[in-house]
């Protein structure tokens, strides 16, 4: 009787044994875009310098109408470097960061190339990104995550003519939850002047045998650029044959 009279009073004065509430309680779970930031970081961080071949389907066509202006494909080799990108023609040796770029780009997009994304979302602040609905890309499921960058500080720009226009624009970053993977990024350019209209890509990223291991890479863009005439001009690009 005594030992069940003890035990009955056990509650009573539980508070007093009990461990800190920092040792019993369970840490709560990282936030999605925290996952997210940290997992792209060690992409980036660990990711080798590759190159693949890129085959760009270019076309102009009158909006109004849909019909056809110009069309045309070419393929180069993109090299993906710690220091940025750099292009050269398939049967050439040597690459370079000069007027294929501009080829490779369309004349519009970050100046930190195809890959200089995931460094632009990693580098930017917890505080800058907003939740922004759900997703879904090849049958995946998603979260969406917005970012609106200002003129101050946006690293994204078109060529209209000879001059080169920096815009401010909202990205937005397509994240499964399972694996805190990036699977897409929209890109939607804003205050635009005539003769532009839209200026809008999308980039698509899956994981990528390149040497003997596979990596999150950029595996398919496509750029639309409208014209306040109504003519629209768009650059599909698909990267193949990734190696070392």
């Amino acid at each position: 009787m005594l030992g069940a009279l003890v035990i009955s009073f056990v509650p009573v004065f539980l508070p007093l044994w009990t461990e800190p509430a920092t040792q019993t309680q369970q840490e709560p779970a990282a936030s999605l875009l925290t996952r997210f930031r940290a997992q792209l970081s060690a992409e980036i961080d660990n990711t080798p310098s590759y190159s693949c071949l890129a085959t760009l389907d270019r076309s102009i066509r009158q909006s109004a109408t849909n019909k056809p202006l110009a069309r045309d494909r070419m393929r180069i080799r993109i090299a993906f470097l710690d220091s940025g990108e750099a292009y050269a023609w398939p049967d050439s040796p040597k690459f370079e960061k000069g007027a294929l770029a501009l080829l490779a780009r369309g004349d519009a997009g970050s100046s930190s190339g195809l890959s200089g994304w995931g460094r632009i979302a990693a580098g930017l602040p917890e505080s800058s990104f907003r939740e922004a609905g759900e997703c879904a890309v090849g049958g995946r499921r998603g979260v969406r995550y917005e970012v609106h960058m200002p003129w101050a500080t946006s690293s994204y720009s078109t060529t209209l003519g000879t001059r080169q226009l920096v815009l401010p624009y909202t990205a937005r970053f397509c994240v499964e939850p399972a694996t805190a993977e990036l699977m897409s990024l929209e890109v939607s350019a804003e205050q635009l002047k005539a003769p532009l209209a839209e200026v809008s890509e999308t980039i698509v990223y899956a994981r990528t045998s390149i040497g003997k291991t596979e990596w999150l890479a950029p595996k398919s863009r496509e750029l639309s650029i409208l014209d306040v005439a109504g003519n629209l001009q768009r650059v599909g690009t698909s990267l193949s044959d990734c190696g070392l």
